[in-house]
């Protein structure tokens, strides 16, 4: 299920924390995602990539244009604080991120109240702004698993902006099957520097890398 926020058109904000409000026994994980215009303009519309609709609500897609990801939450993972002078720029006039929508998908409603779930994420946010741009740079994949079997699953793309890139966290994500999940930095010349490696059965917070000196670069 998704939720929408329009976003104030005249002042600009930076977002600099996400403190999750969420049990992993009722909720399987949480995305959030910015966007130019959201997927319905309903306050709560069904948004999941299985197609299953909930009655009484629209089905659509979180985003309808300009998509992206600003935070993900799973497995009991705890608050998130960017680094200092960070922020993700939503807001404003002109502004890419025009709304905010939380999607929530479900692991069990056997413990909702009657009343309804409140599971959420709080957001740290000020209207000064911020000299460094957050972003999150997402990569997935999927395939078959073959019973009894291990099988080893690979994604990769090469980045195209002229933006200097410094990373500093990094966040896994399977189902239960998943063992171990491992981000890498590969140069033109096909040299790699482990940015990070995790269990997803841990809690699947954003784990700061190892190399806070690294950047990426167009070509890598």
């Amino acid at each position: 299920l998704c939720t929408t926020i329009r976003l104030d058109e005249n002042n600009t904000y930076f977002i600099t924390g996400f403190d999750p409000q969420a049990d992993m026994g009722t909720a399987h994980h949480m995305l959030l995602f910015g966007c130019k215009e959201p997927g319905q303009r309903e306050t709560l519309f069904s948004c999941g990539e299985m197609g299953r609709t909930l009655e009484g609500t629209k089905q659509a897609a979180p985003c309808r244009s300009g998509q992206q990801i600003l935070y993900a939450w799973a497995k009991n993972a705890p608050k998130l604080d960017l680094p200092r002078d960070v922020g993700f720029k939503v807001g404003g006039p002109k502004a890419d991120i025009k709304y905010l929508v939380l999607q929530v998908h479900y692991a069990s409603v056997e413990y909702i109240p009657e009343e309804g779930d409140q599971s959420g994420v709080v957001l740290e946010y000020t209207d000064v702004p911020q000299s460094k741009r957050a972003g999150v740079y997402f990569l997935g994949t999927n395939g078959m698993i073959p019973a009894k079997a291990t099988t080893y699953m690979e994604a990769a793309c090469k980045l195209n902006t002229d933006l200097e890139i410094h990373p500093f966290a990094f966040r896994t994500h399977t189902h239960a099957l998943g063992r171990v999940v491992s981000g890498w930095k590969v140069s033109p010349g096909m040299e790699w520097s482990l940015i990070g490696k995790k269990d997803p059965q841990l809690p699947q917070m954003f784990y700061p890398i190892d190399d806070s000196t690294m950047t990426l670069r167009r070509g890598d």
